[in-house]
């Protein structure tokens, strides 16, 4: 039997949010948990780059993703 997994994921920026894109993609259907900590908020400049959209500026980029 495999053991549920727990995994941390620090920073959703420009590597960050693809990381956890990628992992959601591949966790689908099982009991693992992603943790996101990211401090920082959605602004403007971060939506040519980033996995966000004009209407999550000023949210918190963890809880956006």
């Amino acid at each position: 039997m495999q053991e549920d997994k727990k995994i941390l994921v620090v920073g959703c920026g420009g590597t960050g949010s693809f990381v956890a894109e990628g992992l959601c993609r591949l966790l689908i259907g099982c009991n693992d948990t992603i943790i996101l900590v990211d401090p920082d908020r959605v602004e403007p400049h971060n939506l040519f780059r980033q996995q966000f959209f004009p209407g999550d500026v000023g949210k918190f980029k963890s809880q956006v993703l």
